[in-house]
């Protein structure tokens, strides 16, 4: 024993090395070695000699050691091989993405022939609203008494939720994740396409409020031939659970869900503590509101 955290181990000579190598990475050793270590918790664990020489672990003879590892490394060669045949073909992927996306966006090629869609249905795609039309009126149909700040909050859970790609362009707001070009271009479409007016405030204090025809109704044939019917699932879901819910509960929920994907995307645990630690970071104005949710 060097130290209370490292061992130098020798072998018998009925024991091959590599075989030994295997067995000490085994689940049945590990969960030995997560059962015998002390020391508290954040602190260094120590793994006490005595248990280390208790591990109970099966003995072979030294011919079918051999022959288990030779087993497990021609294995390991061929999954080496696999996993790097799919990170060539994962890197390739996105390359085409890229160069797709990049064709469409310019024009060089027709998304909607290139999926093999007829003309009629080309045509019938063509003819229907932007989704940030049917979103926007969704939004403000269900919700547009709480004000212009939850109908951008609900394009962002839109697209982080119930994965409708928007596009939006997100910035941490006080209130959370914000994007006022997509929240313009939801206001904006609802108006030319259903007929909701939106009334911006003349004084100072006062909210934005929204005119809605009478003869207005949720576009649902509009968004499920947008996004399909599960995505429109989603979405009408998600509206429902936020159903009842006050103006910064949906402020609070929004940034919840920012601060979350945040996490993820950076390679974090997403936990309890270090989301509202992360909303309360941002500076979200009502994290009292959010941490009760």
């Amino acid at each position: 024993m060097l130290s209370d955290k490292i061992f130098r181990i020798t072998l018998e000579a009925t024991t091959d090395n590599r075989w030994f190598a295997y067995v000490m990475g085994a689940s049945c050793v590990r969960l030995q070695i997560r059962n015998a270590i002390s020391g508290a918790d954040g602190l260094a664990n120590n793994l006490p000699q005595s248990a280390l020489k208790a591990f109970v672990v099966a003995l072979p003879p030294l011919d079918e050691q051999l022959v288990i590892s030779q087993h497990i490394a021609s294995i390991s060669v061929r999954s080496d091989s696999l996993i790097t045949q799919a990170q060539s073909a994962i890197t390739l992927l996105q390359e085409r993405r890229a160069a797709l996306i990049s064709a469409a966006v310019t024009g060089k090629i027709d998304v909607r022939t290139a999926r093999g869609l007829s003309a009629s249905t080309s045509a019938q795609v063509a003819e229907l609203p932007p989704l940030r039309s049917v979103v926007g009126s969704y939004a403000i149909l269900r919700f547009g008494k709480l004000g212009r700040m939850v109908i951008m909050k609900l394009g962002y859970l839109a697209e982080a939720h119930a994965g409708l790609d928007l596009g939006g362009h997100y910035v941490r707001d006080a209130a959370g994740p914000y994007d006022r070009n997509l929240r313009d271009a939801m206001e904006h479409g609802a108006a030319a396409v259903y007929g909701i007016a939106t009334k911006e405030p003349t004084k100072d204090g006062e909210a934005v409020t929204y005119t809605i025809p009478t003869s207005c109704h949720a576009p649902h044939d509009e968004l499920t031939a947008l996004v399909g019917t599960d995505r429109a699932a989603a979405f009408e879901a998600m509206l429902a659970k936020l159903k009842g819910l006050n103006r910064d509960n949906i402020e609070a929920i929004a940034t919840l869900y920012a601060v979350w994907n945040d996490l993820l995307a950076d390679g974090k645990r997403a936990d309890d503590a270090l989301i509202c630690a992360g909303v309360l970071n941002c500076g979200f104005r009502r994290s009292r509101a959010c941490i009760a949710i």
